[in-house]
């Protein structure tokens, strides 16, 4: 279930409702978190890394495009989404670029 997850679109929720409908007199969705909690709990493995304020900071593309349509014309654009993330000051931007070309 962890695995699953990490894949693009997954929610917890979503794998309650693939687990419902596979075991209809099962948990539901609040119980089903506290059990995954409680198992995530004793399989959670992380690191801690210190770091200074403002002297880091994390970029990447989301994976997933946007579709932007345009108000004039109605056509439609796919559209990168990247996202910032600088450290110890709770700042996130998020950018949506349509041609990466120009």
């Amino acid at each position: 279930m962890q695995k699953d997850l990490t894949k693009p679109g997954v929610t917890l929720y979503k794998l309650w409702e693939e687990y419902i409908l596979e075991h209809p007199d099962g948990y539901q969705h609040t119980q089903f978190r506290v059990y995954y909690k409680k198992w995530r709990g004793h399989t959670n493995v992380s690191m801690r890394i210190e770091r200074k304020a403002g002297d880091k900071m994390e970029v990447d593309y989301t994976g997933k495009k946007l579709e932007v349509i345009d108000k004039k014309t109605g056509e439609v654009h796919q559209s990168e989404v990247f996202v910032s993330i600088y450290f110890r000051t709770c700042s996130t931007q998020l950018a949506s670029i349509c041609n990466l070309r120009n």
